[in-house]
């Protein structure tokens, strides 16, 4: 004879039997779902807190720059006549210093 493989499901002998194995079912499927929507929630809360600390990154750049070019308004009303964003190159620098020779 061979032998049952560990994976059958044996069959249930009452009523009783499959009810209450269809509560542990349910108890075992509720948990799972659970365990499926807190780990969806924390992963919309993750990445809700990114899009917000990605927000607020922008809104801190956009600050920086309005200031930076009323600043340089300000400096090219004194007279400077170019402004040279950073990263700084030999090419910008060069145009520059030709600009104000030619002036």
């Amino acid at each position: 004879m061979t032998k049952p493989s560990p994976d059958a499901v044996a069959p249930i002998a009452s009523a009783g039997e499959a009810e209450r194995a269809i509560a542990n079912l349910n108890k075992i499927m509720d948990r799972l779902i659970d365990t499926v929507e807190e780990e969806t929630a924390r992963y919309r809360a993750g990445r809700l807190r990114d899009a917000i600390e990605l927000d607020e990154a922008k809104v801190e750049l956009a600050r920086a720059y309005a200031a930076e070019s009323e600043r340089v308004k300000e400096a090219q009303a004194l007279g400077v006549s170019r402004y040279i964003r950073k990263p700084y190159t030999i090419e910008n620098l060069g145009v520059a210093i030709k600009s104000e020779l030619s002036r």
